[in-house]
């Protein structure tokens, strides 16, 4: 009896109107016995009772989310990859529809933590994009692709690289037209490191106040234009991200990415049909994911 004032207590319930609902008692029971059997090790029993409990939570929001945070790392303990990634995909899915895990206040920050170093260690960033409440997640996998490149990039330096980098910058000097292009060539790249580098929403904003500045200052330069727009794009400035867009002829380059961002701001933006005209132009030069599958379903109602 003390155990089920206990949960009751701890777990509360959500009002709508005038009407107060807690959740079923029964479900609340299983979440408690995942949890617990998590915490041991337990792991196959964990993941049916927390299964279980995700079903019967579903009008739960901030109940629900902590069942399915707790089942994702149940799911990962026992390298279920596909039960993980179905489940992460049910997380972004709560959150894009009711912010509850965001929101939630159910959800002890030391285990939110927990769940974000594993969602940056085992998840696409595809999978999280467009969701502000994992910008961070997202933010640190870019970075990570980036240092992977970047390390490649290291290992393939041979003898004849000074001779490269000499020849690199004869190159950019020759075809400089004034003495500020090698300054703004310089922010933009120092802009780019940070916004793949950001890991939360506050870092992405400033990155994009900088960019948006820089492109305001320099209308003719496309490169400072489309950065503007790819910044907005992380944080969901969608306006910023077509008039940025449209300022740096995006629609007369071949950089599928950037326009796979414009479609979707379009979309958002009630642009519907230019949408789906720039995303028919994006798909073939982008990897077959579940993300790029749900937009292009989204947008284009196949």
């Amino acid at each position: 009896m003390k155990h089920a004032l206990l949960v009751s207590l701890l777990l509360g319930s959500l009002s709508f109107g005038t009407t107060t609902w807690a959740a079923d008692p029964f479900y609340e029971g299983l979440l408690q016995d995942g949890s617990v059997a998590m915490r041991a090790g337990l792991y196959e029993s964990a993941a049916e009772n927390l299964r279980l409990a995700c079903f019967g939570l579903l009008d739960e929001p901030e109940l629900l989310v902590v069942g399915l945070v707790r089942l994702a790392q149940t799911q990962a303990a026992l390298e279920d990859d596909g039960g993980y990634a179905a489940t992460v995909r049910r997380i972004v899915e709560v959150e894009r529809l009711t912010q509850g895990y965001s929101t939630s206040t159910r959800l002890p920050e030391l285990e939110r933590k927990a769940f974000e170093d594993l969602l940056a260690e085992q998840t696409l960033a595809e999978e999280l994009e467009n969701t502000p409440a994992f910008a961070g997640v997202v933010a640190r996998l870019r970075a990570a692709v980036a240092a992977a490149g970047a390390a490649a990039d290291t290992e393939s330096v041979d003898e004849d690289d000074e001779e490269r980098s000499a020849a690199d910058e004869d190159e950019r000097a020759a075809t400089t037209s004034d003495d500020a292009r090698p300054s703004i060539d310089g922010d933009i790249e120092d802009l780019r490191t940070r916004l793949g580098a950001a890991s939360d929403v506050d870092e992405l904003t400033g990155v994009f106040t900088e960019a948006r500045r820089l492109a305001d200052a320099n209308p003719d330069v496309p490169e400072a234009q489309l950065l503007a727009a790819e910044s907005a794009y992380r944080i969901a400035r969608w306006k910023e991200v077509v008039t940025y867009g449209k300022r740096g002829d995006l629609l007369d380059t071949d950089r599928p990415v950037l326009l796979f961002y414009y479609a979707i701001a379009l979309f958002e933006t009630g642009e519907t049909e230019e949408a789906a005209s720039v995303l028919e132009r994006a798909l073939p030069g982008l990897p077959d994911t579940e993300y790029v599958q749900r937009t292009r379903d989204r947008i284009l109602g196949n």
